[in-house]
């Protein structure tokens, strides 16, 4: 688990982060995290991971973005995932 933490590359994107999760041959594989602007490290808080449908052919994450950006405000740490298609 330690590696897998390493390999993680995080960058700030306009309020959330975008973390690099996964790199298989070519493809790398991200997922944005959005949280609350005033989140206490040592506080815990309620998390949601959204996983778009799209049967391994198409949609993106960006289709959860207003409903990550709602849960974010009202005090959730909100995950869109990639994945494989």
């Amino acid at each position: 688990m330690v590696i897998s933490i390493l390999l993680f590359k995080v960058t700030n994107l306009l309020g959330q982060t975008k973390v690099l999760y996964k790199k298989a041959d070519t493809t790398k594989l991200f997922l944005e995290v959005y949280k609350p602007s005033k989140i206490a490290f040592n506080k815990k808080c309620p998390a949601i991971v959204f996983f778009y449908g799209g049967g391994w052919i198409g949609d993106t994450t960006s289709q959860f973005i207003p409903q990550a950006k709602y849960f974010a405000d009202r005090g959730m740490v909100c995950f869109l995932v990639e994945y494989r298609k």
